[in-house]
């Protein structure tokens, strides 16, 4: 039975992560306004960030933001890409570092027909930069 344990984690496992500011980037339009990465140790505040992106959104021009949570065994990071004249995709970044015995990423893009700004002062700021995605 600890075989087939052992075997999972090298099967499953892998210690090649991806950066997700890299990923917004690589997936956002060119011309994106780069709304920036509020992370730890930033000087990036997140109401610097949602209010760079939601002037974008409001303009109808492409962008791109990311915001790392609060995570004592990896990262949670969830990244805005606003698409010119609407729409766009959200992304849900989770890796978990130093469980058992692998490490693992999940990388998840949601489309959205619209991204929808509740204000700089809706209750989660600092985790999705008040924007939803629907």
């Amino acid at each position: 039975m600890r075989w087939m344990l052992v075997l999972g984690c090298v099967v499953g496992c892998s210690d090649t992560f991806h950066d997700p500011v890299e990923l917004l980037a690589a997936r956002a339009a060119i011309d994106a306004v780069d709304c920036g990465h509020v992370g730890w140790g930033e000087d990036l505040t997140s109401a610097d960030a949602h209010a760079c992106a939601a002037a974008a959104l409001a303009a109808g021009r492409p962008f791109r933001v990311l915001i790392d949570q609060a995570v004592a065994d990896g990262r949670l990071a969830i990244g805005w890409i606003g698409a010119a004249g609407g729409g766009g995709e959200q992304l849900i970044y989770d890796a978990v570092i130093g469980q058992l015995c692998c490490d693992q990423e999940d990388v998840e893009w949601r489309a959205c027909a619209r991204i929808v700004d509740r204000g700089p002062s809706c209750d989660s700021l600092g985790d999705d930069l008040c924007f939803a995605c629907e």
